[in-house]
């Protein structure tokens, strides 16, 4: 299965809530209808004072995982998507700006597990039954930098308190002219309180993981689960 990022920026003249709005319905309503789909989130980026200016660069990220890459490459003439939704993009997105990333998905941490001293809520935790979670995005532009050691790096999310971590690496049959960000990396947290106390235990893990590669856009978010 092919995991699939649309990196959104605001268009200008739209103020912030009316994207949100506007990108949640009736935008995403006609999303959930593209047949090549098989489930779509919203990433809606949310200001923390943990990150830099460059948190603003999307203002969201959508997310669609695909049957195989020919579905994605195909999406334009997808009768939905041209129908409804590809006319509907320039009424909140910065369509120029738009960007693309095809991916495949490596699970480093799926869930918590009681096995490894989870509590009973977080065990029973799965982002797949939750409308709404917090998650961090960072899209690394260069390859090299991800940790090599995913032993080293689950950890790494282990100590900031998250209940899930992945990270995608760009396919490269579906980049012809290369990709924008060769990974992204995806860690969950239940709610926004759970990422301040996790940030707020450990400082240490909290610099290594946004300071490590030296080209990436880092951004919290807000995932809402539409399909």
């Amino acid at each position: 299965m092919v995991k699939f990022f649309a990196l959104i920026t605001r268009k200008p003249g739209v103020e912030a809530a009316a994207f949100h709005d506007h990108w949640r319905h009736p935008h995403g309503t006609l999303c959930t209808r593209i047949s090549t789909i098989r489930s779509y989130v919203q990433s809606h980026q949310i200001d923390t004072e943990h990150l830099g200016a460059g948190q603003t660069r999307f203002e969201g990220i959508a997310e669609a995982w695909l049957d195989n890459v020919a579905d994605g490459l195909g999406m334009a003439d997808e009768p939905q998507y041209a129908q409804f939704v590809q006319p509907d993009e320039p009424a909140f997105v910065d369509v120029p700006k738009l960007q693309w990333l095809y991916t495949t998905e490596q699970v480093l941490v799926s869930r918590p597990d009681r096995r490894t001293g989870a509590g009973e809520a977080d065990a029973l935790w799965l982002h797949l039954d939750r409308p709404l979670t917090v998650k961090l995005l960072q899209l690394i532009e260069d390859g090299d930098d991800v940790p090599a050691d995913v032993g080293r790096e689950a950890a790494l999310g282990a100590r900031l308190g998250a209940l899930r971590h992945v990270r995608c690496r760009a396919l490269p049959e579906a980049h012809a002219g290369g990709a924008p960000f060769d990974c992204v990396r995806e860690l969950w947290w239940p709610t926004l309180s759970a990422f301040e106390d996790g940030v707020a235990s450990d400082g240490d893990a909290w610099a290594e993981l946004v300071q490590g590669p030296k080209r990436a856009v880092t951004l919290l978010a807000q995932a809402e689960r539409l399909l």
